[in-house]
């Protein structure tokens, strides 16, 4: 269990939201059947990152999952373009809580005495008669589990829930790794209003096949004609801790950057992600000279 507090929660409403938000970011989101997810990228006019969005769909109400930090932005950029359309928007982070909840492969697979298959996402579940209610979502590193939204006034009964229930709770290293290894990027490290969603690896987040939507044609171009610079690549390191930020290195040239480094090793290794330009992917090793530290493309 991790307490996942780099997020931002967004509540829409309106019948024009998903439709209005369809046409602002690069998967196909409207329609999107109740109790249902999906994610999505909101691109400026150059093809670049405003966010990533976790879109669920209550029925009632839009949750939009945020960066942390980005939720402003995120209202700031949708009402840009919402022209009298029926779209109302609200920041809500502080409102809630995210408890995000990892199966261990050694366990029955559930929670509270519900089987996580048997759980529907986006809907809302009581533990037991006249006590409080939360909300079950995937999970946020698409991993096997979920996530429980819950108001945040009652974070502390919801983890001492859990706890009794013989669930551990994680540390930020060990999230921070795991993130890592799921190739999760987040903002100001993998994630900037420089960087696109191709080079990020949020192909999977992109309906090549929808309408018109911000930055669309600049997608389209750099993925038809292969324009792609740099992309993001999980890496092993070998050697020393690296700062965000830190240059590699072939022959003296600058290579890529690192964006995540793990704190933990495994078998003397650390993981992480880093930008590599193309031209370098061929390459088996990337130098760091000063810290006499090896890393490469996993």
């Amino acid at each position: 269990m991790f307490n996942v507090d780099a997020i931002g929660l967004i509540r829409l409403k309106g019948t024009d939201g998903l439709d209005l938000l369809n046409r602002l970011s690069t998967n196909l989101v409207f329609p999107l059947e109740e109790y249902s997810w999906c994610d999505t990228v909101l691109t400026s006019e150059k093809g670049r990152i405003i966010d990533v969005l976790r879109v669920c769909n209550f029925g009632e109400f839009i949750f939009l999952r945020t960066s942390k930090s980005r939720e402003k932005i995120v209202i700031d950029w949708i009402e840009k373009y919402n022209f009298d359309e029926d779209v109302e928007l609200e920041l809500v982070t502080a409102d809630f809580a995210l408890l995000s909840i990892f199966q261990n492969p050694d366990s029955d697979g559930s929670i509270f005495g519900h089987s996580f298959e048997a759980l529907e996402f986006c809907r809302e579940f009581q533990i037991t008669k006249n006590e409080f209610t939360g909300i079950y979502l995937p999970n946020i590193l698409n991993l096997a589990g979920g996530d429980l939204l819950v108001k945040a006034s009652e974070i502390d009964y919801w983890k001492g829930k859990l706890i009794h229930s013989d669930v551990q709770e994680m540390k930020n290293e060990s999230f921070d790794l795991l993130r890592i290894m799921q190739k999760f990027p987040i903002w100001d490290k993998e994630l900037s209003d420089q960087i696109n969603p191709l080079e990020a690896g949020l192909e999977k987040f992109i309906n090549f096949e929808k309408g018109c939507y911000i930055g669309q044609e600049v997608i389209a171009r750099l993925d038809t004609y292969d324009k792609l610079k740099k992309k993001l690549y999980f890496v092993e390191i070998i050697g020393e801790y690296l700062e965000f930020g830190t240059k590699l290195l072939v022959d003296d040239n600058y290579a890529g950057e690192i964006t995540s480094c793990s704190s933990i090793e495994i078998n003397n290794k650390r993981f992480g992600l880093a930008y590599i330009y193309k031209k370098y992917l061929d390459v088996k090793e990337f130098l760091v000279p000063s810290l006499n530290t090896v890393v490469q493309i996993s």
